[in-house]
């Protein structure tokens, strides 16, 4: 059975499962104030919006009513878990976001194809559940600074089998691949500082592509 697509708590030496949980909690709280008109939902970068990537946040998205349900260290079993478990119920969005998986490649030795499978899971969860949202399925973020490294190569077959789910019309599909990769295929310190993590100018860059798809 391929773990990618079976719910699990999170619990990690960084993050215990009692922590984990109380994020949940949180969001939770955070979904029962209502009004939310934009959904993030993923993993540290999502959640990374309200950290290094607040001053952006605060200047381009937070007027749009925007619910952010990122927690650092998921993968896409943790992400079924939260969603199974209530996250997105009672919503209703007219978009919601959705960034996962470069944890199971990193994290849970997961190859990109069990990922991929994962990553379709949630999708379909959220069409499920959320059938009147806009979806803006992403690409999985390049990680690594250098180019054709274990990780791009899971990462540009997940993007590769992912694209094709944005053929419908109420799934925009958004690769930042071009913008956070120079012309060589390096990934620059000042985008990502660690090759995985976006500093203030990465969501910057993100921001300018992502608010154009929100109408709100």
């Amino acid at each position: 059975m391929n773990p990618a697509r079976q719910p699990i708590e999170q619990d990690k030496e960084w993050l215990s499962k009692a922590d984990w949980l109380k994020r949940h909690e949180e969001h939770l709280a955070i979904r029962d104030q209502g009004g939310h008109q934009v959904v993030l939902v993923g993993d540290s970068i999502t959640q990374g919006w309200g950290g290094t990537g607040i001053g952006t946040f605060e200047r381009e998205l937070e007027k749009m009513g925007v619910a952010n349900f990122g927690i650092g260290g998921d993968a896409t079993q943790h992400v079924l878990w939260r969603i199974e478990h209530g996250v997105l119920d009672g919503l209703s969005p007219k978009y919601v976001t959705l960034l996962i998986g470069t944890n199971n490649l990193g994290n849970e030795d997961h190859n990109g194809a069990d990922t991929v499978e994962g990553i379709i899971d949630i999708f379909n969860q959220i069409r499920q559940r959320l059938p009147d949202a806009e979806v803006i399925l992403h690409a999985v973020f390049p990680r690594d600074h250098e180019p054709n490294t274990y990780f791009r190569q899971q990462i540009q077959l997940i993007n590769d089998t992912l694209r094709p789910l944005a053929d419908d019309p109420q799934v925009h599909w958004l690769d930042m691949h071009d913008a956070f990769v120079d012309e060589d295929g390096y990934i620059p310190e000042s985008l990502m500082p660690d090759f995985l993590h976006l500093t203030p100018t990465g969501y910057d860059l993100w921001a300018q592509a992502l608010v154009p798809l929100l109408k709100v």
